[in-house]
């Protein structure tokens, strides 16, 4: 995440100093519950943000969504490199001469196709 993301992240929630946090954890853990995340500040600098378990449990739904969508595109990328024409195109690949190429080079340079 970009720096500023983070400050404009960090900017829309309740923050809360560390030593804020550690003389007030049961306060600011009941804040969470019924306001909305804490971002636990260092030295002015977000340390931490501090989440109810409903949204921990939605992150984690979500990253592994994102994984499984990856995986399956991953996956999706592979098998199609498995294929009769991919062989055929990296046997080609591998027994073109320097020639051949340039010429498919300046060929693609110029938005043409074989």
């Amino acid at each position: 995440m970009a720096p500023t993301e983070l400050d404009e992240a960090i900017a829309a929630i309740t923050s809360v100093s560390i030593t804020e946090f550690k003389e007030r954890a049961r306060e600011v853990v009941g804040s969470v519950a019924q306001r909305g995340p804490v971002a636990i500040l260092r030295h002015k600098t977000p340390d931490a943000v501090l989440i109810s378990t409903n949204d921990y449990v939605e992150f984690v739904r979500l990253k592994r969504e994102r994984l499984d969508f990856l995986t399956r595109r991953y996956e999706e990328m592979v098998a199609a490199m498995q294929t009769p024409e991919a062989a055929a195109g990296v046997d080609a690949l591998f027994k073109a001469t320097p020639e051949d190429l340039g010429r498919a080079a300046v060929a693609a340079a110029a938005g043409e196709r074989d």
